[in-house]
């Protein structure tokens, strides 16, 4: 996540280096990350994926978990509540 996040403190950036997401939502047109995915099926650790949603919440990053065993149109309801959910609160932004 240091590669998605970065940070000119090292001892932040080393930190979280080592985490990697299972996917990485960002925006289109200037490929800033917005969100990262987790999809939580065998071989995950629940320690890690804690310390990816401290990480994701202190940059500012959604965090968007996905059990396995969805339907797909299930997973693209989530992503795309998620993504208009996003898209709202930035245009209320600018």
């Amino acid at each position: 996540m240091g590669q998605i996040i970065g940070s000119d403190d090292k001892k932040a950036w080393e930190a979280v280096r080592g985490l990697v997401p299972d996917f990485c939502i960002v925006r289109r047109s200037t490929f800033q990350a917005i969100a990262i995915v987790e999809v939580n099926g065998p071989g995950h650790s629940s320690v890690n994926d804690e310390r990816k949603m401290e990480v994701c919440r202190k940059a500012g990053l959604g965090y968007i978990a996905i059990d396995p065993d969805l339907h797909p149109d299930e997973i693209r309801s989530k992503l795309r509540m998620f993504l208009e959910k996003t898209i709202r609160i930035s245009s209320s932004r600018t």
